[in-house]
C-alpha cells in the first residue's frame, strides 16, 4: 500500500483465481439437480462472493467462503488485493461473469468453473 502511494503513476496488482469449481470431477457437488439448477445455484454462490469483493467486505468474503465450503481457489490472492485496494479507496468494477458451461457450450455438470473479471482501479496523482 505504501509503495503504492509513493508512486506518481498508474500501479498494476493483479490476483488470479477461479470461483466456484462444480462437479463430481472436483469432489464437490453441494445441490444436486439438473444443469439449469446447477448453473442457477452456481451464479447465486458467485454472485454473493463477488458481491462481498465489489463492497471490499473481508469478513463478509471469507463468511460467504466459509458458508457454502466454497471451492474459490485463490481466495488468498483475492483477499489480499482487497485489502490493499480498500486501504487505497480504490474503485471497484465487474467486468465479466461466466461459467465454463456457458463458455464452453457443455451442458453437463460433472465439472463447470465460474470465472470473473473485477477490477480495482486507483490512478496515480489523481483519482
Amino acid at each position: 500500500e505504501e509503495a503504492i502511494e509513493n508512486l506518481d503513476r498508474d500501479a498494476l496488482i493483479l490476483a488470479s483465481s477461479d470461483f466456484i469449481h462444480y462437479g463430481v470431477a472436483y469432489g464437490y457437488t453441494p445441490i444436486s439437480g439438473d444443469f439449469s439448477e446447477v448453473l442457477e445455484w452456481m451464479r447465486k454462490v458467485d454472485g454473493e462472493t463477488i458481491d462481498r469483493i465489489r463492497e471490499l467486505d473481508l469478513d463478509g468474503f471469507y463468511e460467504v467462503l466459509d458458508e457454502y465450503d466454497s471451492t474459490t481457489c485463490g481466495y488468498g490472492a483475492i483477499a489480499t488485493v482487497m485489502r490493499v485496494v480498500k486501504d487505497l479507496n480504490a474503485t471497484v468494477e465487474l467486468l465479466k461473469y461466466a461459467t465454463s458451461a456457458e463458455t464452453t457450450g457443455r451442458k453437463e455438470t460433472s465439472q463447470i468453473v465460474g470465472y470473473s473479471s473485477i477490477l480495482f482501479r486507483k490512478r496515480g496523482g489523481e483519482d
